[in-house]
């Protein structure tokens, strides 16, 4: 780089202004290249370079001290790391082998994850495409190119103001995005000194200056250096300086922030409060400053690919800026706009602050059957809104027409997606109009692969098989393969959990449920019971349940799978309440075969439901007394089940007095006193008055159990009574 020293002292008003260092050389690293300073206007009206690198803010330099260190100052998390220290952290990890790359910011790779695409494989984020110093032999008319402009550079950098703007005005004429044209910068670091005509107050100047660097930030080289160089917080803040070349500075920006780092960095160096505050003072005349602020707001909507940034323009007012923007705009190039607001509206906190019926018309007004992509972001954005009770119903007041008339002309996956999540809640009260929606969210989830919108779709379809008609819809159209198909392919939780809880509905009615036999869906379902997780585990159980008690004479077909026994006496052993519960309903109606009973009886399944530990825990209570109903219509097993914990247990549900328990309890009950050794338990643990209470049920099949129990009670006791007297007579007889 060629140095220019200048004495202020001795510099005349003609004399050229020359460029100084403002730092000593012996306080930047040995490895050190000029490029790495930012050029700041120095106090005598020339230029001098301060040592700025993009991360890295060396503050309270002495030029006279040797042992100065240099601080980077995180502002997010106001950690300290000195500069010695950082290069030892580096080293030592050199020495142990770590493979990782460490780039300009330091000891922030060393950090946790910070951006949500720093898990995303992206070559616009390598810094070795943009460092490399290997010269590549320029074609004769790229040698000629990069002589031209090395000499009008040097005019730029040490000619007066009209010469630096009749130079700046003939580089516009030049290709400025060729390699040529990026080696001839960097090596007269011009690119730092066009940097600082953008902080000067000269308006023809940096204006000229934008265009420039507009230009060339079409070569991903341009645009890497510039960031490096400082350029983000430069540019924004010459952008709130005065207001002027606005869209230039966005265009410029939106090349810089296609790297992870650099979205990094202006969330770190306050360049998004910075933004936002702009943003603010621009609104207050929209018309006349309509154009400026599409482009901020892309700039921000860039920004915002790091979740982190999102929740910093929350943070810093956004909110309160948005909705005055949003009612005021009038036409479709406003997609930015929109699309800002329907990133932030998934986050919960943001969507509290928008709670306003004029948001909602505004934006249904908006619609526009044309613009597919405008609509996208509209009906997204009232997709985040709906999830609001309140102002879910002034969708349905004020564009339910506008959203159902889209609906039938759109082609598009997303649009599609949103009017259905919106209308869902609204056709459970309408199921006239359901049938013609219905359908045709079947036939996108036929033909469609789009991995979030086939979330979104069978959410809603889970939501609508409260309406009897889906389920014929279902078995009308034969979708059930296509929902086992998805159980088998999809690894998405909410996908299956979603398929599995329309299948438990599904698995109530008789043929819909031998569809998803015939489908081979027991069969996935008993693989997911098996080998998913928990809350898989849990929605599959109860599917199968559902499944079988539809099916008749399912005995042999449940033989039919290998193992099913093992693994449902394997299931009682978990700690698992729901999936423990699931077990026992799923054990209720396989032993209402007689071989399957046989078959668990004599695998010791009565003994292990005999010492289950949490029965007190109200989710078992139906399915345990279900359980031991059908499992005492075995002779054998009602003499194993006449323990006291069990006794006692029946006892506990009975004082419950849920209706629900009563019929599958005296069925218990009364079997078990058919038992003579059993009934001297039941009325040791007090049964018999709760019995007494259910005499009277409405219930006839439980006024009969409850009867016969209590018979049988008293016919025990009758007969004990009977011995012990025979046993006096006996004894007093033999005293005689």
């Amino acid at each position: 780089m060629e140095q220019i020293t200048n004495d202020s002292k001795n510099q005349t008003d003609g004399e050229k202004r020359y460029i100084e260092r403002r730092s000593s050389a012996r306080h930047r690293n040995e490895t050190d290249i000029d490029d790495g300073a930012t050029w700041s206007i120095s106090s005598n009206e020339g230029m001098s370079r301060s040592s700025h690198d993009d991360g890295h803010s060396f503050q309270n330099v002495s030029t006279h001290s040797d042992d100065q260190k240099f601080t980077e100052v995180d502002k997010l998390s106001r950690n300290n790391t000195s500069y010695h220290e950082y290069l030892e952290l580096v080293n030592s990890l050199i020495k142990n082998g770590n493979a990782q790359e460490y780039f300009y910011d330091g000891v922030e790779e060393i950090l946790s994850i910070s951006d949500s695409e720093q898990t995303m494989i992206n070559n616009e984020d390598d810094e070795r495409l943009f460092n490399d110093e290997e010269r590549i032999s320029f074609t004769r008319e790229q040698l000629v190119e990069y002589q031209q402009l090395t000499k009008l550079l040097r005019f730029i950098k040490n000619g007066g103001r009209c010469t630096t703007m009749l130079s700046l005005a003939l580089l516009r004429d030049h290709n400025l995005q060729d390699r040529s044209a990026f080696s001839a910068f960097k090596d007269s670091s011009t690119m730092s000194i066009l940097l600082n005509f953008i902080e000067m107050y000269d308006r023809d100047l940096k204006l000229n200056a934008l265009y420039v660097l507009e230009d060339a930030c079409h070569n991903s080289s341009f645009a890497y250096e510039i960031f490096r160089l400082g350029g983000i917080i430069t540019i924004i803040n010459s952008m709130c300086l005065d207001h002027i070349g606005i869209q230039e500075s966005c265009s410029i920006l939106l090349k810089l922030l296609l790297f992870r780092r650099a979205r990094r960095v202006i969330r770190r160096f306050g360049g998004l409060s910075k933004l936002i505050t702009l943003l603010d003072e621009l609104s207050e005349n929209l018309v006349e400053n309509n154009q400026a602020i599409l482009h901020i707001f892309q700039v921000l909507l860039l920004s915002c690919k790091s979740e982190k940034n999102k929740y910093v323009c929350i943070r810093y007012g956004i909110g309160k800026i948005l909705p005055n923007i949003i009612l005021n705009i009038s036409n479709e190039s406003s997609t930015s706009i929109i699309s800002l607001f329907e990133i932030l509206l998934q986050i919960p906190i943001f969507r509290l602050q928008m709670i306003d019926t004029n948001i909602i018309i505004s934006l249904i007004n908006l619609i526009n059957l044309t613009n597919i992509e405008f609509n996208r972001v509209i009906c997204e954005s009232l997709y985040y809104l709906s999830l609001d009770l309140n102002l879910l119903q002034s969708i349905y007041q004020y564009g339910f027409k506008k959203l159902k008339k889209l609906l039938e002309h759109t082609k598009d996956p997303s649009i599609f997606c949103s009017i259905i999540n919106i209308l869902t809640e609204f056709i459970h009260n309408n199921e006239n109009i359901s049938n013609d929606i219905i359908l045709n969210m079947i036939n996108f989830l036929k033909n469609s692969s789009y991995f979030l919108y086939l979330s979104r779709i069978i959410k809603s379809l889970r939501e609508l098989t409260k309406i009897p008609q889906t389920i014929e819809l279902f078995k009308q159209e034969e979708i059930f393969s296509q929902f086992i198909l998805c159980l088998k392919n999809e690894n998405n939780l909410d996908i299956k959990l979603n398929i599995l809880f329309i299948l438990q509905k599904c698995g109530k009615d008789n043929e819909a449920s031998k569809m998803i036999i015939d489908n081979d869906g027991l069969q996935e379902l008993w693989t997911l019971f098996k080998l998913a997780s928990s809350s898989i585990k849990i929605a599959a159980g109860w599917a199968i349940r559902n499944c079988l008690a539809s099916v008749e004479n399912h005995g042999e077909l449940i033989r039919s799978f290998d193992g099913v026994f093992y693994l449902i006496l394997n299931m009682l052993s978990t700690e698992n309440i729901d999936v423990l519960a699931v077990t026992l309903a799923i054990i209720a109606e396989i032993v209402k075969d007689e071989y399957n009973l046989k078959i668990l009886t004599d695998l010791g399944i009565v003994l292990k439901i005999s010492q289950l530990n949490y029965l007190d825990y109200a989710q078992l209570r139906k399915p345990f007394c279900d359980a031991l109903a059908n499992l005492s219509d075995l002779p054998k097993n009602q003499e194993q089940l006449g323990n006291r914990r069990v006794v006692i247990a029946l006892k506990h549900y009975l004082q419950e007095q849920d209706p629900e328990l009563y019929k599958p309890l005296t069925k218990v009950i009364y079997d078990l006193s058919r038992v003579p050794s059993n009934c001297g338990i039941l009325h040791e643990v007090g049964i018999a008055p709760n019995l007494l209470k259910l005499i009277g049920d409405d219930d006839l099949i439980v006024q009969e159990k409850a009867a016969n129990a209590i018979r049988n009670m008293r016919r025990l006791q009758n007969m004990n009574r009977e011995i012990e007297q025979t046993f006096v007579k006996i004894v007093s007889q033999s005293n005689l």
